[in-house]
């Protein structure tokens, strides 16, 4: 076969990959919700909620993973919003695709938190961080409209999901491992401070 033969081929084949990918725009790691529209669950006795909220973005074929430390979350894709029950508390949550990035939090019991992932350019794909949505954060006024978009889902980690993360497990410790010092070296560090949080029959007012 010719130099410009394998070249050829090589194209077609990237092609084949990238038109494969354009039309998955789903996971089959996570469950996902049949209709549009917020659907959030009260949190329980000494518990909170956070919600993992991705909107639309320039790297819509590329997943972002959510972990509480190492534990898995969810796994988003554009559009897509994750409802995680957690004990009230402190939290260090990470998001993992191409490196990793971290939120710290500090839960109120009986509170719902929001935090939107949002991408930025990798070295060889999107990178994703994590930021904390607040009534007190100017993108606050968004978030009805991302969560009530007509293509947003909920969506729910599922047996595949869980499998995945136990199967790729040293590969997430070692991400954790190799940018978790580089965020704490960083002066600015996004946290969700318990003052963040809202009671969800004040926030169904807002929705």
């Amino acid at each position: 076969m010719g130099t410009l033969e394998v070249r050829v081929t090589r194209v077609l084949l990237a092609l084949v990959t990238v038109t494969s990918v354009a039309c998955a725009r789903r996971t089959d790691l996570m469950d996902y919700r049949a209709t549009a529209g917020v659907d959030i669950d009260p949190p329980g006795p000494g518990r909170a909620v956070v919600v993992f909220v991705r909107p639309d973005g320039r790297a819509k074929f590329v997943s972002s993973t959510i972990f509480d430390d190492v534990a898995p979350v969810a796994v988003l894709m554009q559009k897509t919003y994750a409802v995680y029950d957690t004990p009230a508390g402190k939290h260090r949550f990470m998001v993992v695709s191409e490196a990793a990035d971290f939120m710290d939090a500090n839960l109120d019991e009986g509170k719902v938190y929001f935090a939107r992932i949002a991408d930025r350019m990798g070295a060889w794909r999107a990178r994703f961080s994590l930021l904390p949505v607040s009534p007190h954060d100017e993108k606050w006024k968004d978030l009805g409209e991302w969560m009530n978009d007509s293509d947003a889902r909920r969506v729910t980690l599922n047996a595949a999901g869980r499998t995945w993360a136990q199967d790729n497990a040293p590969s997430i410790q070692k991400k954790h491992d190799a940018y978790l010092p580089k965020w704490l070296a960083k002066r600015d560090r996004p946290t969700l401070y318990p003052t963040d949080g809202i009671r969800l029959q004040d926030l169904r007012d807002l929705m």
